[in-house]
């Protein structure tokens, strides 16, 4: 899969290239994945001293509490993130629309509009309603729902601008 370049700029630090290469064409004889799994615990063994360990249902209890108390958290994921700009665009039948959002620590700094579509009101009101809100869908979501959407993007859906501006 394929990313637009443009869709995703970001301030971050840039990760440096590296060669990847696929496993199998280098092993001396050709094995099932269960097969590698096995090998490379035995190699280890050879070196280290490894002790097979069962994840108890506890174990699996305190993982799921882990993943939704701190790892599914717009804290963990958005709070700390780089600065990003994103752009999202789309043509509806009633015109183009593309959307820019500057994001800062998971907040939306600012926000640009554009496109060939028509509206009753100034699309920079919208902008406006749009910064400082957290940049993830539930946020959106609920900053948006009082706005009447259709008065800035006429004939084009509420519903297909919220999956537009939400969409990952």
């Amino acid at each position: 899969m394929q990313v637009d370049e443009s869709k995703f700029q970001s301030k971050a630090a840039k990760s440096v290239r590296s060669r990847v290469t696929n496993i199998k064409p280098w092993l001396p004889i050709s094995m099932t994945m269960e097969e590698f799994k096995l090998s490379v615990i035995e190699e280890m063994s050879k070196t280290q001293r490894i002790e097979k360990y069962e994840l108890s249902d506890e174990d699996f209890k305190n993982i799921e509490d882990l993943a939704t108390q701190k790892y599914s958290t717009w804290a963990w994921n958005w709070g700390k993130s780089p600065q990003f700009t994103e752009k999202k665009s789309h043509r509806f039948k009633a015109g183009k629309v593309e959307i820019y959002f500057n994001v800062k620590d998971g907040i939306i700094i600012s926000c640009k509009i554009y496109g060939d579509f028509f509206g009753d009101e100034n699309i920079g009101e919208l902008e406006k309603k749009l910064e400082n809100c957290q940049y993830e869908e539930a946020s959106l979501k609920k900053r948006l729902a009082p706005i009447p959407l259709n008065k800035y993007f006429v004939a084009i859906p509420s519903e297909e601008l919220l999956n537009l501006i939400c969409a990952r």
